[in-house]
Parts: C-alpha cells; sequence; structure tokens
C-alpha cells in the first residue's frame, strides 16, 4: 500500500493458498473509495482493469523466480531488490496496457478514443504535479528521519519503516507517470523539470536516466531490466543514506548522512 501521506492506495493484488494448496491471486479494491465515484466514472474501469492486469504480470514473477522464491518469507538484500525492481517494471506496463484497452473501450464525444492520460486529466488527476510535489517533500522527510535515527530518537525499524517504503512509492509514481507522458511532446520538458529538483539532483542523479530508458525497453529481456533497474534503485538508496546487507538474521540496514 501507498505510505506516502498524500497518496491514497485504492488497489491491490496479492497471492493467496486456495483450501487444496494451489496458488492464486486476489484482488482487493477498496470499496468505498470507487463506490463514491459511481459506475459510469471512467476511474471504476482503469481501477479494476489496472488491477487485473496485475495478475497477468503477477504470473510472469511467479514462473520467473518459481514458487519456493516468490512465496519465500525470509529477507534478503537480493529479494528486496528485485522486487522493488520488478515492481517499478510492472506498473509503467500495466498502465501502458490499461492505456490500449481504454482506447477500445471508451470514446469522446466526437468518436475519438480516450487515452488513459486524458481520462485522469478529465478527472483532474496531475500525476505530474503530483509527482514534483512528492520529490519536494523527498529530501526534508528523508533528512529528518536519518537525523533522528542518528541522535537516537528512533530505531532502524522506524526508519526503515518510513524511508523504504517512502522511496519506493515515490519511484513508483515517477514510473506511473511515464507511463502516461513517454512518447508524447509533453514528456522531455516534464523529465528536465524532474531533473531540476533538489531531491533528484541529490538522491536520484544518474540512476534517473537509467531507471526512465529501462521502462520503455521492450527489446532487453525482462530479467536484464530487472537487473539493471535494481542496481540503480539500490544507488538512489545509497544516496538517501541507506545500504542493505542480506545477513543470516534478514537484512542488515546501514545508515549514513544522505548524499548532497
Amino acid at each position: 500500500m501507498a505510505a506516502r501521506n498524500n497518496a491514497h492506495a485504492i488497489g491491490k493484488t496479492l497471492w493467496i493458498r486456495s483450501q487444496q494448496g494451489d496458488l492464486s491471486f486476489a484482488v482487493i479494491i477498496d470499496a468505498k473509495q470507487i463506490g463514491s465515484w459511481g459506475l459510469k466514472n471512467p476511474r471504476c474501469l482503469t481501477t479494476v482493469l489496472h488491477e487485473l492486469i496485475h495478475v497477468l504480470y503477477e504470473e510472469r514473477h511467479f514462473k520467473r523466480l518459481g514458487e519456493e522464491e516468490y512465496t519465500a518469507d525470509a529477507d534478503t538484500r537480493e529479494r528486496w531488490l528485485d522486487g522493488w525492481a520488478s515492481s517499478l517494471l510492472d506498473e509503467f506496463d500495466v498502465d501502458r496496457l490499461v492505456n490500449a484497452l481504454v482506447g477500445g473501450l471508451a470514446t469522446k464525444d466526437d468518436g475519438q478514443p480516450w487515452s488513459l492520460r486524458e481520462l485522469d486529466e478529465d478527472q483532474g488527476i496531475d500525476w505530474v504535479q503530483g509527482l514534483l510535489d512528492s520529490l519536494a517533500q523527498t529530501p526534508r522527510l528523508i533528512e529528518e528521519q536519518v537525523w533522528q535515527f542518528q541522535t537516537r530518537q528512533m530505531g532502524i525499524d522506524d526508519l526503515a519503516t518510513v524511508v523504504i517504503p517512502d522511496i519506493n512509492d515515490l519511484l513508483k509514481l515517477l514510473s506511473r507517470t511515464a507511463s502516461r507522458y513517454v512518447g508524447t511532446e509533453l514528456w522531455p520538458d516534464i523529465v528536465e523539470r524532474i531533473k531540476e529538483t533538489d531531491a533528484s539532483q541529490r538522491f536520484f542523479k544518474e540512476h534517473l536516466d537509467t531507471i526512465l530508458g529501462q521502462l520503455d525497453d521492450a527489446q532487453l529481456p525482462f530479467e536484464e531490466s530487472v537487473q539493471i533497474v535494481a542496481h540503480a534503485v539500490e544507488g538512489i538508496f545509497h544516496n538517501s543514506g541507506l545500504s542493505f546487507q542480506t545477513v543470516p538474521e534478514g537484512v542488515y540496514i546501514s545508515v549514513d548522512t544522505p548524499s548532497r
């Protein structure tokens, strides 16, 4: 689920065990939120499609990793990074597929197909501004959390439960924003605005171009894209002050002063 104060997760796709022991997937949607829109609201359609398509991509991960690795409870650095990276790639691919389906299901008054971006804009959803606002908040949040840890005002568990999901939510927001604007004339300017932010210059650095390059690279095998993105994500965490190491007890998190 989304961790940011200004983010709300409407849907989630989870793996479950059937009574027979088979692995299946369940789609959970916030009925209170989606019910307030009404069934005629296009957001109902796009939300349901988004989560259903996630099932297809979760099946891809299941086949890629194998059941034992996919369902493992134990934490490792490698598993964390693989999960974070594949999630970024998934969010982009899922919304691109939603966009293609929406074009065949919903048309404007003039008969032209809607795009996912246009539907969002028509509902007053501004992904770009939401991303820029989140980027603006990130440096202060990371600095405050790391400082409180370094001055022993909080433990590593409290630090990790704030900073790790916060950075991952930010990267997912980047991925979903890219899914709507990559290939449009607006995208180059959006990328420049992202790069101008303090968060990008301090934490993303060269890793931003790496991640964006992999999101829309249909030529590279998915496994290789995951590895490349995982390395970039680890670099962003390192610039944010967090490093990860697999130890017998799980994952050891070391904390340093964030990059300037």
